[in-house]
């Protein structure tokens, strides 16, 4: 069994009652479309680091897309 705690040690580290709203949670939880804002974001980044027109890759993207329905 567990011993009982001392009233003084439990004053030492009592810091009283937690809140448990959403502010408290901020870093931690996010929206799925912060998600998917995030992804987006990472990809423009980097297709710009590497010199990528967005609108040309989509449209590369849409093609191979396309053309794997046709086979299928």
């Amino acid at each position: 069994m567990a011993e009982d705690v001392s009233k003084e040690t439990e004053r030492r580290y009592y810091t009283g009652p937690r809140e448990w709203g959403p502010e408290n949670f901020a870093g931690l939880c996010i929206s799925p479309s912060e998600v998917v804002e995030r992804e987006i974001d990472g990809l423009l980044r980097t297709m710009a680091a590497a010199a990528i027109d967005p609108r040309r890759a989509l449209h590369e993207l849409t093609v191979k897309i396309e053309e794997g329905e046709k086979e299928d």
